[in-house]
């Protein structure tokens, strides 16, 4: 019986206690393996200590080479195992521009470059359609499918291309309903607003003169189906002077904002009711069925004095004031979306030094006198728009060729100026797709990395249409002009056919 034997007692003990210590310091070590590890510390063959870091590279197309200060390393799409330090990251592939990046990896780094877009080292448009007049307007669908242009010679007939597949392109000619869109006693014009996510309808804002006098009215346009098409001004009534959009992208639900009362509201198809409304609106963003963000001077809660306006997001039920600003001659830029489970917002004043953006402002515990608190800054002075990249990843605030980005993924800021002028009478470059801005300069289409490299210069374009892609990315259309024919819809190739 050892356990009446004190020095066996203690010796079991003494032996516990050592087993218990051996333990611990296999964890601390194994913990403080991992930790070297998790910084991208490893052993090579020769017993040196080294920090390396990983770095996924996608590429379109796929299979161009990767190369790291000119040495080749792998086909995209690949993973690189590398050391920690500066690259100049290179992708190269036959008849296409490289496409260059200077980068840094620390150890444990990992970072994804999957937006690396190659053009043709040679573009070769073609015309698509030719017309007598530039057009009056193109309109392409949210899913890129469809296109819709208007000419001015037959402004009450709309020209429907479908470019899902480029080889084969679909034309038809639509017509609004006679039933549908008020008879015109002189000139008429139409002008779009917006698509609904379902893709074939449209919302137009239709301008025509009825007992000399010009009048407007709203009509959702089947484009696949002209006879279910819906004169919403017919149906419901709204105010004479509100300018209508969608409602969350549906074709029946619709937000109403009048300018002179500054009331805005919601209401569907069927009753001109008020869903919602929102008095004082001085600017507003909406998204999804339940989120708008606007600038007012009536808070949602108190009295606020008239000299401030308060910038409120609205969710739900629940109103929350982001920022106040000083009253004045000056507009309100706002914006907002979700990216990776958060909710980003992006705010400015024209007159003001720069854009603010929050992160989740809703989720900040706050005092009752208090504001949340701004996430990142960009200084643009004087900005005149804000947006969200196609992916909601990157934030952007503009005042002409003065350009911040603010990278959601990377927690980075990049202020910069665009290489080339903006043309008139476009009033910023805009977003190509996730990544990538594009506008005309000079008359020729440009496009450009959100961090202001790679710039390629593409294909003859008139400023005043925005350059349209096929789904895939692999076709641009722009709207071009010649000494010879007044205005052309041209298709250009954006992928090399392998021989």
């Amino acid at each position: 019986m050892d356990f009446l034997d004190p020095k066996k007692e203690r010796r079991t003990r003494i032996a516990l206690l050592a087993g218990y210590g051996l333990v611990a310091t296999a964890i601390a070590i194994s913990s403080l393996v991992l930790l070297y590890v998790s910084y991208g510390y490893t052993v090579n063959r020769d017993g040196d200590v080294t920090q390396r870091g990983l770095v996924f590279v996608l590429s379109t197309p796929t299979g161009a080479t990767v190369q790291l200060n000119g040495k080749t390393e792998a086909a995209t799409n690949t993973k690189l195992d590398i050391g920690a330090g500066s690259y100049d990251l290179s992708i190269t592939a036959d008849g296409y521009r490289d496409w260059h990046k200077k980068l840094i990896v620390n150890g444990g780094d990992v970072q994804r470059f999957d937006y690396p877009f190659l053009v043709p080292t040679k573009l070769t448009p073609t015309p698509v359609a030719n017309y007598t007049q530039s057009p009056l307007f193109v309109s392409q669908s949210l899913n890129k499918r469809l296109v819709l242009l208007s000419e001015a010679a037959t402004p009450n007939q709309f020209t429907l291309l479908n470019i899902r597949d480029p080889k084969k392109l679909e034309t038809s000619i639509i017509t609004p309903p006679a039933s549908v869109a008020t008879a015109s006693e002189g000139a008429q014009r139409w002008e779009p607003v917006e698509w609904s996510d379902d893709n074939k309808n449209i919302l137009f804002l239709h301008f025509y003169v009825q007992g000399g006098q010009e009048k407007r009215e709203y009509i959702v346009l089947d484009v696949t189906a002209v006879e279910a098409s819906k004169n919403v001004t017919r149906t419901v009534a709204p105010d004479a002077t509100e300018e209508l959009t969608l409602f969350n992208k549906k074709p029946d639900v619709f937000y109403g904002y009048n300018a002179a009362t500054k009331v805005l509201r919601s209401f569907t198809l069927e009753s001109a009711a008020n869903r919602t409304a929102l008095a004082d609106v001085l600017a507003y963003k909406t998204y999804s069925d339940d989120t708008v963000l606007y600038a007012t001077t009536t808070p949602p809660t108190g009295k606020q004095a008239s000299t401030q306006v308060n910038i409120v997001l609205l969710q739900g039920a629940r109103s929350t004031i982001l920022r106040r600003y000083d009253a004045g001659d000056q507009k309100y830029l706002l914006d907002i979306s979700q990216y990776d489970g958060d909710w980003y917002v992006i705010m400015a004043a024209t007159n003001d030094k720069g854009a603010y953006i929050y992160k989740s402002p809703q989720s900040q515990v706050l005092r009752a006198s208090s504001l949340p608190n701004a996430w990142r800054f960009l200084r643009v002075p004087q900005p005149q728009h804000v947006s969200f990249s196609g992916s909601s990843q990157l934030l952007l605030a503009q005042n002409g060729q003065r350009v911040g980005v603010y990278d959601a993924e990377e927690v980075i800021t990049r202020l910069y100026t665009l290489q080339k002028p903006i043309d008139a009478p476009q009033p910023q470059a805009q977003w190509m797709d996730g990544h990538r801005l594009m506008y005309v300069s000079g008359g020729t289409m440009i496009i450009v990395d959100y961090d202001n490299t790679n710039l390629q210069e593409l294909v003859a374009a008139l400023p005043t249409f925005k350059p349209m892609f096929s789904p895939d990315y692999q076709v641009l259309y722009t709207v071009s002009t010649s000494p010879t024919v007044p205005a052309f819809l041209q298709s250009t190739p954006l992928r090399v056919e392998q021989q």
